[in-house]
């Protein structure tokens, strides 16, 4: 885009004004998961902190756009990543376009970006919220199988793989909700993904150093919270790098009155299910996919 659209880098300075929380998926159709909770959980936290808060979302744009960009995700079902490579790449370049047209009327005290629509660092303060590498998710996730042969898109994998990471890599700050990922991420990509601006806002499942209790030797009187049904429930894609196989060691510790939901499907749910069935708790879990 344009110079005149765009902010110009600089020092990263003091201001007053709104927060940006600029996401693709809050107040989109069929969205309504894991993402979209975390970012409406950040934008009532920073609400009762007394902040103004701003929502940039895909309906933001205008109805034609969002259209757009809702219908290239129909095109994963036939050449996964092409539809979220256009899909990304129209994204950035509108919202930074929107974004600019907002600043003009007054810029923000700080901008939250859901992902990588940034494109490039802001001169204000800037986070960007990590939750997945799309091409490793497209590939990965089984509700996108595409009719395409993967070896046919391994090249735009790569590719789409690499310009978001040269973003990623611009960009000031970055967060994600889980150790797991972070540790991924650091550790695949330690040239483009620097540690150091990088935080885990939750741990999430990912937390492997947890020590799971031990079931209490002692009866709990009869009415405390102790003596009734618990639950514990996770969602999410079922990759290794989320950790679900802790919650199974955790499930085994715990008393028979505990149940487990895993939410979401992925490569590694054989693999849960046949651990779940070692350790004796495949009656207390539920796989119950997407």
């Amino acid at each position: 885009m344009g110079a005149a659209c765009q902010p110009e880098a600089g020092p990263v300075q003091p201001q007053e004004g709104p927060i940006w929380l600029v996401t693709s998926f809050a107040g989109d159709v069929g969205h309504t998961g894991g993402v979209a909770s975390h970012m409406e959980s950040l934008r009532r936290g920073l609400e009762s902190m007394g902040h103004p808060v701003k929502v940039f979302t895909r309906r933001s744009l205008g109805r034609p756009a969002f259209w757009l960009l809702s219908g290239l995700i129909l095109l994963n079902r036939v050449a996964s990543p092409l539809g979220s490579y256009l899909r990304a790449r129209i994204a950035s370049v509108l919202m930074r376009r929107l974004l600019a047209r907002a600043w003009r009327a007054g810029p923000p005290a700080a901008i939250v970006f859901e992902d990588l629509h940034g494109g490039s660092p802001w001169p204000v303060p800037t986070l960007v919220f990590v939750h997945a590498l799309d091409a490793e998710a497209e590939a990965a996730a089984p509700r996108w199988r595409p009719l395409v042969p993967a070896r046919l898109t391994r090249g735009l994998v790569q590719s789409y793989r690499a310009w978001e990471l040269g973003r990623l890599g611009r960009m000031p700050a970055w967060a994600t909700v889980s150790e797991g990922f972070f540790g991924h991420l650091t550790a695949a990509y330690p040239d483009a993904v620097r540690p150091d601006r990088g935080t885990v806002i939750h741990p999430s499942v990912a937390v492997p150093t947890c020590p799971p209790p031990a079931p209490s030797a002692a009866a709990a009187a009869d009415g405390t919270p102790h003596t009734g049904p618990f639950l514990l429930a996770t969602m999410g894609l079922m990759v290794p790098v989320k950790n679900q196989d802790f919650l199974l060691n955790l499930l085994a510790r715990l008393p028979q009155r505990c149940r487990l939901l895993l939410l979401g499907d992925g490569p590694e749910r054989p693999a849960l299910e046949r651990r779940a069935a070692e350790l004796g708790v495949a009656d207390r879990v539920e796989f119950l996919g997407f």
